[in-house]
């Protein structure tokens, strides 16, 4: 078996040679949750450059003594209030990410919750909605499970996932009516055995929508996109929801990073 699983390695390898893929590795970068005025990743530097300048008395003999002004970041320009519009799980991520977002930031949102009946007509009215667009769309069904752990409801759930992603994708194209796109999912790279034995094969029920936000990251040019995996058992008390929100609301990392 290991002879065969490296020959098939390295005519793979061969191939892609000389190309471009879209690698999966994953560092732990700790980053603020998000503030009322948008200011945390500012601060953030703020803070990190001044403690660059801060010399320990131990090393006083061998600096030579200097005055470094303490850096001081402008306060930037209040956010602008957000049109979302959101399709939302049953598992309630959604909601807690909304019961999470920063003061002020949202102007108008519209949740839809049955989105099992949905057609792509639907989908196109909703896009198409309002006449300035959406500023942003939170795309959470991926957090619900299929019925069951059968071979059978997880491809239908997932084919109902991955459908309505492609029709909010194409009529987002074609109407060009939203700047942003925040997916949301769960348990997606999860390695510990022991959820993976708890949530069963509906575990990978949204595996299918990271290889498509990839995909459209390439199709939607003038939109952002931005992928965020959380744990699959999450309890409401949870200090994850915040930081869920400031990935979602934080504006200067949005779609930069997949988290």
């Amino acid at each position: 078996m290991d002879k065969q699983y490296e020959k098939v390695a390295e005519a793979a390898m061969a191939d892609l040679e000389g190309g471009m893929c879209w690698p999966v590795e994953w560092f732990k970068e700790d980053l603020p949750t998000e503030s009322k005025d948008g200011s945390a990743m500012d601060m953030l530097i703020e803070k990190t450059i001044n403690r660059s300048y801060h010399v320990p008395k131990m090393m006083d003999p061998y600096v030579k003594s200097q005055s470094q002004d303490v850096l001081e970041i402008p306060k930037p320009d209040t956010p602008a209030k957000m049109n979302i519009l959101a399709f939302s799980d049953s598992m309630g991520y959604c909601k807690n990410l909304f019961a999470n977002v920063p003061e002020g930031r949202i102007s108008m949102k519209k949740v839809v919750e049955n989105y099992h009946t949905l057609t792509q007509e639907d989908v196109k009215r909703l896009v198409t909605e309002p006449k300035k667009g959406w500023d942003m769309v939170i795309f959470a069904v991926g957090c619900d499970p299929p019925r069951s752990n059968s071979i059978d409801d997880v491809i239908e759930q997932n084919t109902v996932i991955s459908r309505l992603y492609f029709w909010l994708a194409y009529e987002i194209q074609r109407s060009e009516n939203a700047r942003k796109i925040f997916c949301l999912v769960r348990g997606l790279f999860h390695e510990d055995t022991k959820t993976h034995m708890k949530a069963g094969l509906g575990i990978t029920v949204c595996g299918t929508l990271f290889g498509m936000t990839n995909t459209l990251r390439q199709e939607l040019e003038g939109v952002d996109l931005h992928f965020c995996d959380t744990e699959y058992f999450l309890h409401e008390e949870s200090p994850l929801w915040v930081q869920i929100a400031a990935e979602a609301f934080r504006d200067s990392t949005f779609g930069m990073i997949d988290v």
